[in-house]
């Protein structure tokens, strides 16, 4: 693909996506939504510095973030959570041309998989490759912003788009926020602007606490030696009481 911004504009606004309209709203632009949150997911984690190369991940996080925006918008909407799995966005996005998937070795790369769970995801892919190109261009804020709004205004209809943006907000400042949980386990002030609702800055605080505390929870998953089990220390949440 070419690398001018443009390019990819386009290639964004024109996701292969479900549209019957007896699966999805007018909320959706009568589409499925899930391409959109898995690249909206990918922006912000490349806003939090979370993803530093083209190489894409299936990662816990990445796959918290993607639920997070599931949560947000589609539960309102009578959506079930069991619909906002990752896994089927992250291998049909090649489709788009500019999403390469990355075998896991000695696997096959077959297309039209039933791929059910990021757990399965994982065990057949390492993960997924951007275009050089597009990681470049999402590494600088403005373009990032152009990506963003192009996939906010095309799939998400104008009552919901404010909601999928402050959505945005509260994962980039939670991450900020739970990072500091985690190094300074101590309570630090609220990252919301002075122009920001109170509720806000309570969704930031809140899922910031819950980003950390199931990161140390997985940290604790992944380790092998029972005297490992000592090192757990789940962060306080500020204000809470017992």
């Amino acid at each position: 693909m070419c690398g001018k911004i443009d390019c990819y504009i386009q290639a964004f606004s024109k996701l292969r996506t479900d549209k019957n309209r007896k699966n999805w709203s007018a909320a959706t632009t009568f589409r499925a939504p899930h391409k959109p949150f898995l690249l909206l997911s990918v922006l912000d984690h490349i806003s939090e510095g979370l993803i530093t190369t083209e190489f894409i991940e299936p990662t816990f996080e990445l796959a918290e973030t993607f639920l997070d925006y599931w949560q947000r918008v589609m539960l309102p909407l009578g959506f079930s959570l069991s619909r906002g799995n990752m896994a089927y966005p992250f291998y049909h996005l090649e489709t788009s041309g500019f999403w390469q998937l990355v075998p896991q070795p000695g696997k096959p790369h077959l297309k039209d998989r039933r791929i059910k769970s990021v757990k399965q995801l994982r065990g057949l892919y390492l993960g997924a490759k951007l275009d050089s190109e597009l990681f470049k261009l999402t590494l600088m804020e403005p373009l990032r912003k152009k990506l963003q709004a192009v996939l906010v205004a095309t799939y998400f209809a104008p009552e919901i788009q404010p909601i999928v943006l402050e959505q945005s907000l509260i994962n980039i400042k939670s991450h900020e926020y739970s990072k500091s949980l985690i190094e300074a386990a101590e309570p630090l002030a609220a990252y919301a602007a002075a122009d920001e609702s109170r509720q806000t800055e309570y969704k930031v605080r809140d899922q910031g606490f819950r980003k950390a505390v199931d990161r140390e929870i997985q940290v604790f998953r992944e380790k092998k030696s029972p005297e490992d089990s000592a090192c757990l220390t789940v962060p306080t949440q500020p204000g809470a009481t017992n």
